[in-house]
């Protein structure tokens, strides 16, 4: 999966929303099954790891929050932005989309790890939670 390959280069920086996208798009933005992956950003916004947290279905992805939290710490990452896809192409978060990147955010918050983003691409667009103002910095 080349989300692996690239975040071993040096110097990267995902300063910006469009940054990001472009950096993910490739690799999960085509996939036939939902896939959500954590970009983990040291205090600087530089990259320091990718990690896939759990492969779904065409339709859904179930992940806990304590996953996200787990591999984000072990890597001491200052800020993550969370990756996933949806194959149908149709980038509007789900109930459990939105449910469930609340849950993260709290969990981040508690721990004093910043939740940049949760984005969702798809082959052509994208949604970004903090654009849409669905994140809240607390």
């Amino acid at each position: 999966v080349c989300l692996y390959k690239m975040h071993d280069e040096k110097n990267l920086r995902l300063a910006t929303i469009d940054s990001v996208v472009e950096y993910c798009r490739a690799c999960i933005g085509f996939a036939a099954e939902e896939e959500l992956h954590v970009v983990m950003l040291d205090a600087s916004c530089q990259l320091i790891g990718v990690e896939l947290i759990q492969r779904g279905s065409l339709t859904g992805v179930t992940v806990s929050p304590r996953d996200i939290i787990t591999v984000a710490m072990n890597k001491k990452a200052a800020s993550i932005v969370l990756i996933h896809n949806h194959p149908s192409c149709n980038t509007k978060p789900s109930d459990a989309d939105i449910y469930t990147t609340g849950r993260i955010e709290d969990a981040c918050q508690l721990l004093g790890i910043k939740l940049q983003d949760h984005i969702i691409i798809s082959k052509s667009e994208y949604f970004s939670f903090r654009e849409h103002r669905m994140l809240f910095d607390k």
